[in-house]
């Protein structure tokens, strides 16, 4: 079998008559018997559109992957654990020790 290259290269070396003759082709295209037949053969010849995501379903896709939703628990465990001491002094001390993780995040 033959590359398209080849193909090429041996269309443009052959006489023009014996290159349409190879391809069963004219300079006036096929004739309308051939598209009829080419039809019943290959089927229309007609490009399928593939669906449409909708703009929900691309903002749920960029939003939902691994990074963001472990992101999302660590917010959810950081914001329960403050909001389940009701004391003054818990909310310090969880705020203290927020403030102490970032700074340790950020010289480390």
């Amino acid at each position: 079998m033959q590359t398209t290259k080849e193909r090429l290269i041996a269309a443009l070396q052959d006489a023009e008559a014996r290159t349409l003759a190879t391809y069963q082709s004219s300079w006036s295209g096929l004739t309308e018997d051939q598209v009829e037949e080419n039809r019943d053969s290959y089927g229309e010849n007609v490009l399928t559109k593939g669906q449409d995501n909708s703009i929900w379903k691309r903002i749920v896709e960029s939003i939902i992957n691994p990074f963001t939703v472990i992101l999302l628990l660590i917010a959810l465990v950081s914001s329960s654990s403050s909001f389940s001491s009701f004391s003054l002094e818990g909310f310090a001390l969880s705020k203290n020790c927020e403030v102490t993780r970032l700074l340790a995040t950020f010289l480390a």
